[in-house]
């Protein structure tokens, strides 16, 4: 089975085909300019390319509510020309294939949260839960609890980057 994958990054997307994790087979990055441009890089790419389904982890704020009117989409981000952008949209013209969506931080969280579940040892393997942190354009945070990404968990649908803190 062939794995798409689409990764999108505030300075860059970057697009690939694998058949799992650790087996990578081609690879590409463009830089995030317009949506029209990016995501037209990213379609053409995959469109030379054959897979069996595509997943897809992006900058946001993003949509996670399945059955949502802007599903897929990302909303109220401080990119601008991104504001209310369909991502997934698009890649799915391309070929009707299963997807996964999610953020550019809890996607990474979970794939951590699996491969200590499957590869370590002692305490490592009998984790329950994870904190994926990272600091690029902007500074995000992913959360996995008792193996599930937090935005799977049902409301209210929060991602640890987009925190209101009120200081008193």
């Amino acid at each position: 089975m062939k794995l798409a994958a689409v990764e999108g990054g505030g300075t860059s997307f970057v697009v690939a085909i694998a058949r799992s994790p650790t087996e990578v087979l081609e690879r590409a990055e463009f830089p995030t300019t317009t949506p029209e441009e990016t995501l037209g890089k990213c379609c053409a790419w995959l469109k030379e390319r054959e897979y069996d389904a595509l997943g897809v982890a992006s900058f946001g704020p993003v949509d996670l509510q399945m059955g949502s009117p802007t599903y897929g989409y990302i909303t109220t981000t401080p990119k601008l020309m991104w504001k209310n952008t369909d991502i997934l949209g698009p890649l799915l013209k391309v070929r009707k294939v299963p997807v996964a969506f999610d953020t550019d931080v809890n996607a990474p969280a979970l794939a951590e949260y699996l491969h200590a579940k499957k590869n370590g040892k002692g305490a490592e393997a009998n984790i329950t839960s994870c904190a994926y942190i990272t600091v690029g354009t902007g500074i995000g945070v992913g959360l996995v609890v008792n193996g599930a990404p937090v935005t799977q968990r049902g409301p209210p649908r929060r991602h640890g980057g987009w925190q209101a803190v009120f200081f008193s």
